[in-house]
């Protein structure tokens, strides 16, 4: 389900960091962006943009595009590194994502968490899946929470279990309370109804 769910967001993505204006068209703020970029993009790609969610003063609402094709999508993923060292002010403020599932969004954020706390190196998504480089530097595919864990364990020793991790009903346990505050979390809001702001 949720991997049919994301699949339909293929060519979607998410704008942020975008002052938002009363009469503005957001359709030629994806091109003006795309302009900024030197990036061929034109109107006939997009299939349509809008903000997300009612309006919120003082908050500049998200972007979401769904492009006709892939091709265009691809092409703002790819350039969006380089917007940081950008002389334009504009493309320094844009933050440009993928559209994920609620799922999907939640690791997103977990892996960013981890990041902030040092248990990997960087994270980022493609096409819908969650990866981190972890203090190896070594590119793993995060699918689950339980991946994250396993990547703030030390090494169990050949000879028993770890400090930190123990074995119950066959299951990984840990003592460390982010990864504890994380599944929780991911728990509570598996549980909640969420309305889609898919495009």
């Amino acid at each position: 389900m949720d991997q049919q769910e994301q699949y339909s967001r293929r060519n979607a993505i998410r704008i942020a960091g975008i002052a938002e204006n009363k009469d503005e068209n957001t359709n030629e703020i994806v091109l003006d962006i795309a302009k900024r970029a030197n990036l061929d993009i034109t109107l006939s790609d997009i299939d349509r943009s809008h903000r997300v969610g009612p309006p919120n003063m003082g908050r500049n609402r998200q972007i979401i595009v769904k492009f006709t094709n892939y091709r265009a999508k691809y092409k703002l993923m790819k350039s969006r590194k380089h917007f940081k060292r950008s002389a334009d002010p504009i493309l320094k403020s844009v933050y440009i994502n993928e559209d994920l599932t609620k799922a999907r969004s939640n690791l997103y954020n977990a892996a960013r968490t981890y990041v902030k706390n040092k248990h990997c190196h960087k994270c980022w998504t493609w096409d819908g899946k969650v990866f981190v480089t972890d203090t190896k530097d070594r590119k793993i595919r995060i699918d689950s929470l339980k991946d994250l864990i396993v990547l703030s364990q030390p090494p169990a020793p050949h000879h028993g279990k770890s400090s930190s991790q123990a074995t119950h009903n066959g299951r990984s346990q840990t003592n460390d309370p982010t990864v504890l505050s994380y599944a929780a979390a991911l728990s509570a809001t598996s549980h909640m109804d969420v309305t889609s702001n898919s495009v």
